[in-house]
């Protein structure tokens, strides 16, 4: 999000929060004395936050709270491993485009994005990926850094993957019912079914095995109608291993060819990409076994991250020749800039701590705020709610998903004709009183650092000798050479030195005036 964005948004945050605690009604829990404030929701587009209360910190909801990796780093003091990336590649050639393909998929809308990732990806870095996945927020949908809150939007997806946004929401049926039946009537042929019927247990889809091997190359003399069938499955296997990977890894699910059954049907891609890898993101950060992964369009999410920090960056050679085909639709996306790197090789469990160092000491003068330039803003901001608890047990009886999610679908309809019509909120400029007022109001009140603490702070209080603090755990593993965390002693030098000026100013306020003539610094100069 860019620099301006999150002054602008803070500003109606902190509107929003003065106003909802106006009208706190005070009530007592039952034995805790603690003050009940009522939700208020924030929304900037694609970020939006349920103020609640906690006993810790009001942005963190123990609902989410207690699993998340972060917590369960910093306060649990357990040693992660960087999580699995389930998102697959395109680009292997294990299916051929043919250009009798590019009439169907023109049609959909994903033409561009069709082109980007089936010609080249960069390797994706797990350990960066996991350092900033350990930041992510359900509550906001927003990564919780020491600069401030920061999130993919839909403006990274136009410009990163160039997917459709303007259209309709893809929300269908995701019944399965005589799915084989269906398939077949698509694309021709279906996976045998089991002989027994009790033991078809399978998900609804197709395994990349299967695919590769019926539908790797489209025939020459084939008819049209068959080439439409290879098309579809073509676009099929790249949506489900780019964008909405699941955590299997084999399979291509049935109801993603199924929303490919009308080439015009005008879907919004985009949106879809992003809410799918919110949906990601809120389960992986609170994923903690060895064989925790992710999934979804992690592409977007590497790019958006390269292009903003410096953490787990890498160093981008020259590019590969691109051919458009003297078609606009053809051009290369953003994610041309890291067609081809140099990457990282060293071992992930050590890179795993450095970049969660780097993170955690992460600075305003390092964060790169407008990558693409200045302008306009994309989108108006509108109120809803977003990212209820869901349970997900529940959830799987349901299937006629426009008809759950009608009154989302029609809100979002409103937010485009509004974006199209310029009825949004005009653009503010920034201000930095009030963006620091909310970075200091956000820092006391979210997990913006995770590393453990090197030394209590109670420890320059009291009279250490010298050889008890050498032996301290943090310093013996230093001198062992095992100690590879410097964030926690720079955020324990930095608190010292900040108690400094503190202690000064409450001496210097309490300090009388001196005698006729002498200045109150004079006194507390001399009482000091």
């Amino acid at each position: 999000m860019e620099r301006h964005d999150l002054v602008a948004s803070r500003r109606a945050a902190a509107a929003l929060l003065a106003r909802a605690v106006r009208r706190t009604r005070t009530r007592r829990d039952s034995g805790t004395g603690r003050a009940q404030v009522p939700p208020a929701v924030l929304s900037p587009l694609a970020t939006h936050a349920r103020v609640v209360t906690s006993p810790m910190m009001a942005l963190l909801m123990d609902h989410y709270d207690m699993a998340h990796r972060g917590r369960l780093i910093r306060d649990e003091q357990m040693d992660l491993v960087p999580l699995k990336l389930w998102s697959h590649g395109a680009s292997s050639g294990a299916m051929s485009y043919d250009e009798r393909y590019t009439p169907f998929i023109l049609r959909t809308g994903l033409l561009p994005f069709i082109h980007m990732v089936t010609r080249s990806t960069p390797w994706m870095n797990a350990c960066a990926i996991t350092a900033l996945v350990d930041r992510w927020r359900p509550e906001t949908h927003t990564f919780h850094l020491r600069t401030g809150e920061m999130t993919v939007t839909l403006q990274d997806v136009s410009m990163i993957l160039a997917l459709p946004i303007g259209r309709e929401p893809v929300c269908i049926n995701t019944a399965s019912s005589g799915w084989r039946q269906q398939m077949a009537d698509l694309i021709g042929r279906a996976p045998e079914a089991p002989e027994d019927p009790a033991n078809d247990r399978v998900p609804a889809g197709a395994t990349y095995t299967w695919i590769v091997e019926d539908f790797s190359e489209c025939p020459e003399d084939a008819a049209i109608e068959v080439v439409e069938q290879y098309a579809r499955v073509y676009v099929w296997y790249v949506i489900t291993r780019t964008l909405f990977a699941d955590g299997g890894g084999r399979i291509a699910q049935w109801h993603w060819l199924k929303a490919l059954t009308v080439w015009d049907s005008n879907w919004s891609w985009g949106t879809a990409a992003l809410a799918y890898l919110y949906r990601q993101l809120d389960d992986a950060c609170r994923r903690s076994k060895r064989d925790s992964g992710i999934g979804g369009p992690l592409l977007l999410l590497s790019v958006w991250s390269w292009e903003r920090f410096p953490v787990g960056r890498p160093e981008m050679l020259a590019f590969n020749n691109w051919d458009d085909h003297e078609d606009p639709l053809r051009r290369p996306t953003w994610a041309y800039k890291w067609d081809r790197t140099r990457d990282n090789w060293n071992d992930t469990k050590l890179l795993y701590k450095q970049y969660t160092n780097e993170f955690d000491t992460l600075t305003p003068e390092q964060v790169k705020w407008q990558p693409y330039g200045s302008g306009d803003d994309f989108g108006v901001p509108f109120d809803y709610e977003l990212n209820p608890k869901l349970d997900r047990k529940k959830q799987k009886s349901k299937q006629n998903w426009p008809k759950e999610h009608r009154v989302h679908v029609d809100k979002f309809k409103r937010c485009l004709a509004k974006m199209e019509n310029g009825e949004g909120n005009p653009q503010r400029p920034a201000n930095p009183d009030a963006f620091n007022n909310y970075l200091r109001w956000y820092l006391e009140n979210a997990r913006a650092e995770i590393c453990r603490p090197a030394y209590n702070h109670e420890i320059l209080e009291d009279n250490n000798l010298f050889d008890e603090a050498a032996n301290a755990e943090y310093n013996r593993l230093v001198k062992d050479g095992r100690q590879t965390s410097y964030a926690n002693v720079l955020h324990f030098v930095r608190d010292e030195i900040r108690k400094g000026p503190d202690r000064t100013e409450i001496v210097l306020d309490e300090t009388p005036h001196g005698k006729k003539g002498e200045s109150t610094l004079r006194k507390f100069m001399k009482t000091s």
